[in-house]
Order: C-alpha cells, then sequence, then structure tokens
C-alpha cells in the first residue's frame, strides 16, 4: 500500500466540486466501485480475516446498497483500497486526502475518526486521475451471531475471510444463554449504535472460559469461528475487537 502524501491545494477544489455534483456508480461486473471521475474501479480489500466485509453473512457488501459507495468503516479499524486503472491511462497511486482521517499504515489505511474523505489516484506530478468518498464511523458495541452447520466450513478467499452456512444467521441477545446442541459458528462484527455493521479489521480475539467444555476450534483472530463443546457443559465465550468486547454463555444442555 502506498504513503500517504500531502494533495496540492487545487485538488481540493476538485474534491469539493466532484463531492457536491458526483457520486460512485457500482461496477455489476466486478464488485468494485466507479471512480467518481470515471478513470477506472476501486477495490476495497480486507486486512485482515477479522474484517466484517468479508464476511458474507454479515450484512455487509462491496458496495452499499443505499448510498452506492463502500461500506462504512469502523474508526480504529484497518483496510485496504486499490485502483485499477483504464486502460491507456497509465499507473495511478492510491492517497488518502486528509491524514486527520486516514494514514497509510501497516499496508493498509487506518481510520482515524469519524467523517467523510476522499480517496485519490495520481501519477506523476500529483495529476489527479480519480477519487472515491468513504464513510467513517465510530463502532459502539460488538454484534454476535451464530449459525450452524455439518458440511460447510470456514474457508479463506482473496479477500479474506468466508464463511458459509446453512439456515438463517441469527443475532444473539448477549444476555442470554445459548443453547447449543450441534457444531456451531460464532461471528462477530462492529456496529454503529443503530445497529449498522462496520467493516474494517480489529485485532481480534476470541476465548472460552473453559476449553474443555467450549473449545475455540478454528483460528481465535478470525471474526468468525466454529465452536466445539462437551455435552453437559457450559462456558462464557468472550470476543475482542480492538478497544470492543462482547460476552456470551454456551450451555450444551444435559
Amino acid at each position: 500500500m502506498n504513503q500517504s502524501r500531502p494533495i496540492p491545494s487545487k485538488l481540493f477544489v476538485l474534491l469539493a466540486l466532484v463531492f457536491l455534483t458526483g457520486a460512485c456508480t457500482k461496477s455489476e461486473e466486478t464488485g468494485g466501485l466507479r471512480g467518481e471521475l470515471d478513470a477506472g474501479t476501486f477495490f476495497y480489500h480486507c486486512h485482515t480475516n477479522a474484517d466484517a466485509q468479508c464476511d458474507t453473512d454479515a450484512k455487509v457488501s462491496a458496495a452499499d446498497e443505499v448510498t452506492g459507495a463502500f461500506p462504512p468503516i469502523a474508526v480504529g479499524s484497518l483496510f485496504g483500497i486499490e485502483f485499477e486503472v483504464d486502460e491507456g491511462r497509465g499507473p495511478a497511486d492510491v492517497v488518502a486526502a486528509s491524514d486527520d482521517f486516514l494514514v497509510a499504515t501497516d499496508g493498509a489505511f487506518e481510520a482515524i475518526k469519524p467523517g467523510i474523505v476522499a480517496l485519490v489516484t495520481h501519477a506523476a506530478a500529483s495529476r489527479a486521475i480519480d477519487l472515491v468518498h468513504i464513510n467513517l464511523f465510530e463502532a459502539d458495541a460488538l454484534r454476535i451471531s451464530r449459525g450452524s452447520t455439518t458440511t460447510e466450513s470456514v474457508k479463506d478467499i482473496e479477500a479474506g475471510a468466508k464463511i458459509d452456512i446453512s439456515g438463517s444467521d441469527i443475532e444473539i441477545d448477549l444476555n442470554a444463554t445459548v443453547e447449543v446442541t450441534t457444531t456451531t459458528f460464532l461471528r462477530a462484527a462492529p456496529v454503529t449504535a443503530d445497529g449498522r455493521v462496520l467493516a474494517g479489521s480489529f485485532e481480534t480475539m476470541w476465548t472460552s472460559s473453559d476449553e474443555d467444555a467450549v473449545r475455540i476450534a478454528t483460528s481465535p483472530t478470525n471474526n468468525v469461528v466454529e465452536i466445539d463443546s462437551t455435552p453437559g457443559t457450559s462456558a462464557t465465550i468472550t470476543v475482542t475487537m480492538g478497544e470492543l468486547s462482547a460476552t456470551i454463555t454456551i450451555d450444551t444442555g444435559a
């Protein structure tokens, strides 16, 4: 990922005009977003396997269904944006228009504070080629949901972690005890106060209060895990994503 660098003052005028008059359109063929100057396509990439954007059942998609933009991104998280320039326009880097909102770090962008910020592609002499706006929100809580399966498993895909489950993805009431009788997947995602799932990777860890009773069977650093349990036992499962955490009780019955 290219490092963030200052953008010439004339470019900010261009950004403001485009933001007021233009809008992204979803690229139906690629799942990416056409740039606001229509010079190429932007692609979102999960930085790690703990990004709800790469989880097919986390209620986010490649482009927000309401705004036609990338999904809202959690402040404090890491994510990647790549740009595929149209033929004949030459190579282009991607930089943040403001270091106040985004900084380049660890091969990705880190969201610093809430707001709307532009990512700009430019060529030699900082000539702007295209841009896209993204929305940054504070995460207020973690949403935990579950699903059961006997055939599918957690799989890796190019953009991050994916889970295929049979049946519905059911949100868990954090104050309730979850009864488990089959292999169960648990999914965590950062959400806003009004329940919107946010994209972006956080440092993530799942733990069990009693590994003999309820065990984390897959990587505890992903936002989706499979749990195995011993009949007639119970334990609490805690997930931490960045500064957020949530705990649920698992009961495997008699």
